[in-house]
């Protein structure tokens, strides 16, 4: 099992008041994200497909769920659009997924008159000057 489910077990046997109470709170990810990695950590069924979230994806790396993150990362790379684009393009970094980051990049460059114009992108140079770079570097390349 992974790392989750290590980290729980350990609690639920210590003298730390998650052994006292049963309770075990994850303030980084909302109550949905966190069962269903319980459910694929118990189960090994992947999650519905309206599930593979970024936050899905943050939580299955963090936890080093490598075969969750690689099916998450394949769907949100599918989802790519300019609503979603620079939330999945600092992620891809954040997460350091190669693939998704790869798709990102294209996206942008093929949609640079779009993406342009998003508020996001406005703020990327200050927020994220490595991934700004990266761009110029792929769109000149």
């Amino acid at each position: 099992m992974g790392y989750l489910f290590q980290h729980f077990k350990a609690l639920f046997r210590s003298d730390m008041k998650e052994s006292q109470t049963g309770v075990v709170e994850v303030p980084d990810f909302t109550s949905s994200v966190m069962l269903s990695l319980v459910n694929y950590l118990y189960t090994g069924d992947m999650p519905e497909e309206h599930e593979f979230t970024l936050d899905f994806l943050k939580a299955a790396d963090i936890y080093g769920e490598d075969e969750l993150r690689e099916a998450i990362e394949a769907k949100v790379k599918s989802s790519i659009n300019l609503d979603n684009i620079m939330e999945i393009l600092t992620a891809s970094f954040s997460y350091n997924m190669p693939t998704l980051k790869k798709a990102a990049l294209a996206f942008v460059c093929a949609n640079m008159k779009s993406v342009k114009v998003l508020p996001e992108w406005k703020q990327l140079h200050r927020k994220h000057p490595l991934i700004a770079t990266e761009i110029m570097e792929t769109a000149f390349d």
